[in-house]
C-alpha cells in the first residue's frame, strides 16, 4: 500500500485538468462514469463532445444522497449541472438546471456560458461558490465507498449554515490509494488521506481562502505534477497559505537537472525558484484496491532560492 512505502500526498493529483463538467446522476455509476445506466443519450453524447473539444478537460458525476438533504432528484428528470473554469487566475462556476424530457443539446451547447437563445439547452449562470466534490466511487474502488461517505456526511454537516450546494459526492478522482480524497473548486486543490476532522478544517479553511493542513494537500490539478510537488515545498517553506498566494511564473525541464519551477508570492511579490528531481523507485504500491502493484514516483526538491538573492537549501523537506 501507498503508506506502506511512504508515499507521499504531494505531486499526486490529476495533472493538467483545467476545466470541469459535473452532471448529477443520483442513479448507479458505473466504473468509467460516463457509461453509467439512465444518463440520458443525448447527455452522454453532449458531454463527449465536450470532452473531445480541447484539452484539460474533466467529467464528474455528483450527487446527494436523499438523506442528507430531503430531496433528491432521481426519477424526476430533471438534474443540476456545474462547468468549472480551474485555470490559474481564470477560476469560475457557471451552473445550469436541465430537464431530460425537453433538454436537447444544440451543437457546443455545453461550451456556451450565457442564454443561448435555443429552448430547453442549458441557460447556464454564475455561480457565486465554491464546491467540494468527495470520492465515493465504490464500484471503481471500494476504499472511496468506505472511507469517502462518512467524509462527506461529516462535510455536510459542517457546511449545513452555508448551503447544501457546496459539498457533494463524487465519481473517481484519481488515487484511490490515498483514499478519502476530495477536490475543492473552482480552484482544483486535491486532498487525500482525511479523517472527519481534518476534512472539517481543510474545507473550513479553503471556504475562507485559505490552505491548511499541507501534509494532506496532494496538489492542484491545473499544474503538472513538479508543479504541484514544488508548490507544496513552496508553501512548507514560506508559510503562504493564501488559496489564491502563489502564481506558476515558469517551468523549465533538464535531461540532467529535472524540473526547475519558478513560482511568485502574491503577498510579497517575490519570484522563488525551486529544482524539482522524479525518481523512480524499486518500491511497488497498486494505484487502486486489488491492481497490480506499480513502482512508485517520488519528487525531490533540489533548491529554493529567491531570484537575486542567495541560493537557499531546504534540508529534510520531503
Amino acid at each position: 500500500m501507498a503508506l506502506d512505502v511512504g508515499e507521499p500526498l504531494f505531486g499526486t493529483a490529476l495533472a493538467g485538468v483545467t476545466r470541469w463538467l459535473l452532471i448529477e446522476h443520483d442513479g448507479p455509476w458505473a466504473p468509467d462514469a460516463i457509461d453509467s445506466p439512465d444518463l440520458p443519450a443525448h447527455l452522454v453524447t453532449a458531454a463527449r463532445g465536450w470532452l473531445a473539444a480541447g484539452q484539460g478537460r474533466r467529467l464528474q458525476l455528483i450527487r446527494r444522497p436523499r438523506n442528507v438533504d430531503g430531496e433528491s432528484q432521481r426519477g424526476s428528470g430533471r438534474r443540476r449541472l456545474f462547468k468549472v473554469e480551474a485555470g490559474e487566475g481564470r477560476e469560475a462556476i457557471v451552473t445550469a438546471f436541465v430537464d431530460d424530457a425537453v433538454w436537447s443539446n444544440d451543437e457546443g451547447g455545453l461550451d456556451h456560458h450565457g442564454a443561448s437563445g435555443i429552448d430547453h439547452t442549458p441557460q447556464w449562470e454564475e455561480y457565486d461558490g465554491r464546491l467540494v466534490l468527495v470520492c465515493t466511487h465504490g464500484r471503481r474502488d471500494v476504499c472511496c465507498a468506505r472511507l469517502g461517505v462518512p467524509i462527506y456526511q461529516a462535510l455536510v454537516d459542517e457546511c449545513r449554515e452555508d448551503t447544501l450546494d457546496i459539498v457533494w459526492q463524487t465519481s473517481h478522482v484519481g488515487g484511490h490509494r490515498f483514499a478519502a480524497n476530495i477536490v475543492m473548486l473552482p480552484h482544483g486543490y486535491h486532498y487525500g488521506r482525511l479523517d472527519a476532522p481534518v476534512a472539517r478544517r481543510i474545507v473550513r479553511g479553503y471556504l475562507r481562502g485559505r490552505l491548511t493542513d499541507l501534509d494532506r494537500m496532494r496538489g492542484r490539478s491545473s499544474y503538472a505534477c513538479e508543479v504541484q510537488a514544488a508548490e507544496y515545498w513552496y508553501r512548507q517553506a514560506s508559510g503562504q497559505c493564501a488559496v489564491d498566494g502563489v502564481r506558476l511564473v515558469h517551468v523549465q525541464e533538464t535531461e540532467s537537472s529535472g524540473f526547475g519551477v519558478t513560482l511568485r508570492d502574491a503577498a510579497s511579490d517575490e519570484v522563488h525558484e525551486l529544482w524539482v528531481s522524479r525518481e523512480l523507485l524499486d518500491d511497488e504500491a497498486p494505484a487502486s484496491c486489488g491492481d497490480v502493484a506499480r513502482p512508485v514516483t517520488r519528487h525531490h526538491l533540489e533548491s529554493l532560492r529567491r531570484l537575486a538573492g542567495a541560493e537557499t537549501r531546504v534540508a529534510g523537506v520531503e
